[in-house]
């Protein structure tokens, strides 16, 4: 199984069309888990409307990618830091592998980007896609 970081970004969408590519070659599954820093609160209903919005797009790109390449993939939203949610979750479904996309921002250079924090926390391997 493979775990990969998607949050719609033009390099997650890299990371999920690899991570296909090798579930595809491997005859495994891949798990989408788009990670979600907000926590719910009343106050910002219409930021939840959306952030629902978006995982139902996230949720059918995956779909459609997989029926395209012929593969198994499910789709997950989970609250949290996206390094320890993927970590979290490659751990729990005994995942292969981590693929992400690397980072685009500026300020990952000072704090670490999601990938850096990954390879720090991950038992298993994980795969930077540009």
């Amino acid at each position: 199984m493979v775990v990969v970081g998607f949050d719609g970004s033009p390099t997650s969408e890299h990371a999920l069309h690899y991570a296909a590519g090798l579930a595809r070659r491997q005859d495994a599954k891949i798990v989408a888990v788009h990670a979600v820093s907000m926590p719910y609160d009343p106050l910002w209903a219409s930021a939840a409307t959306a952030d629902t919005m978006v995982r139902g797009t996230l949720e059918d790109t995956v779909q459609e990618l997989a029926t395209e390449c012929g593969i198994r993939a499910s789709f997950v939203t989970a609250f949290g830091e996206a390094a320890t949610v993927l970590t979290r979750i490659a751990g729990e479904q005994q995942a292969d592998a981590i693929v992400v996309g690397a980072s685009t921002t500026p300020v990952h250079r000072l704090f670490g980007s999601t990938a850096v924090k990954a390879v720090r926390q991950c038992p298993c391997p994980v795969t930077v896609v540009p």
